[in-house]
């Protein structure tokens, strides 16, 4: 069963646009992202896919739920920021989870940018890790 993510931003960054055709078997940068919703009676839920140009096979289909994020995902540089203080302070995602009360699984998804922590969710874990 596929994951659903929770954006079509969360779904981009997991399924990035490919390299080459897995129809046509060339190597090229001709995609063009499309959607559309899985049900015929809602759009809540979508599949997202990359649609060869030059032979319209579509590759790589993800699921996303129809609606943007409530709040943005946090950027490379904020991810990369986060990972790198909780490495100079030796704490795991256990350890932040524990003073936080996030869960470990949404703080890794926070890191991996599959998901957006809500502005407590973020003053949380930036108060563990400037202590």
């Amino acid at each position: 069963m596929p994951t659903l993510y929770a954006s079509i931003e969360a779904a981009e960054v997991r399924c990035a646009k490919p390299d080459h055709c897995k129809n046509c078997r060339k190597r090229h940068g001709y995609f063009t992202r499309h959607s559309r919703p899985v049900s015929l009676w809602s759009n809540d839920v979508q599949e997202m896919y990359w649609m060869c140009d030059l032979c319209g096979y579509c590759n790589d289909r993800i699921l996303y739920a129809n609606k943007h994020s409530e709040y943005p995902l946090l950027t490379v540089e904020q991810v990369n920021d986060m990972v790198d203080q909780r490495w100079s302070k030796n704490l795991t995602l256990k350890n932040i989870a524990e003073q936080t009360g996030i869960s470990v699984s949404r703080l890794s998804d926070f890191e991996r940018r599959h998901a957006a922590p809500t502005p407590d969710e973020w003053h949380a874990i930036i108060g563990v890790l400037q202590k």
